[in-house]
């Protein structure tokens, strides 16, 4: 039993190590990592109203990271599915001003018999 333990706090530690090592690096891997281990911190400036480029500014300022803006503007997009939340929020909010509006012009897809002949 001792020996499944020892195993278990090796592959803890082992996984601790690449966490660290994965937060230091700039790779792709390693970008995506960070980005997921702050999304709550995102998603709160997201709700807070800041724009994109200030929120980038922010995370390399404080973490002295050098990510670059398409990166985080695909990670945002894409990770944290926002593109589809806001374009249905704008397509219902159109619909519904749509609806709202007469255009004075109406459609009867019966037509009359005298227009028949």
């Amino acid at each position: 039993m001792e020996d499944l333990t020892s195993m278990r706090q090796s592959i803890k530690s082992e996984i601790e190590k690449t966490k660290e090592a994965l937060l230091q690096s700039n790779d792709k891997r390693a970008i995506r990592f960070f980005l997921d281990s702050i999304h709550d911190d995102i998603r709160l400036m997201i709700n807070e109203g800041f724009s994109y480029k200030q929120q980038l500014e922010i995370i390399n300022k404080s973490t002295n990271k050098n990510i670059k803006y398409n990166t985080y503007l695909r990670y945002v997009k894409k990770y944290l599915n926002l593109a589809g939340s806001k374009r249905k929020e704008l397509n219902e909010s159109k619909m519904s001003r749509e609806k709202g509006r007469d255009f004075g012009f109406t459609h009867e897809a019966v037509p009359d018999m005298e227009e028949l002949y």
